[in-house]
């Protein structure tokens, strides 16, 4: 799922460039590549401003979200908790991402 307020984006309907939110679903086959090459590479979208990771084995999520420099440590999520995204001004119980 990939998120954007940017004007520029409703050009082409196909494409996003400057997206505000990602959310990946890990599998075991992309997961590694989740976590690792594509947080990297969003990390540099200079719009993005948080990414979501959705483990649907462990019911868990992983958020990484931009600082004022830089992004901070990841956060992460499971069971009861809260899931705030501040880009989207959302906030609801993780376990209803599952549901």
């Amino acid at each position: 799922v990939m998120v954007t307020c940017d004007e520029r984006d409703h050009a082409d309907p196909l494409v996003v460039r400057y997206p505000t939110f990602i959310a990946e679903v890990l599998s075991e086959s992309t997961g590694d590549t989740d976590r690792v090459e594509k947080l990297a590479e969003y990390c540099t979208i200079d719009s993005l401003q948080e990414y979501l990771l959705l483990d649907t084995q462990t019911r868990s999520a992983q958020l990484h979200r931009r600082r004022s420099v830089g992004w901070g440590q990841p956060l992460t999520l499971e069971g009861d908790n809260v899931l705030e995204l501040v880009s989207l001004d959302l906030s609801c119980k993780l376990a209803t991402l599952f549901d």
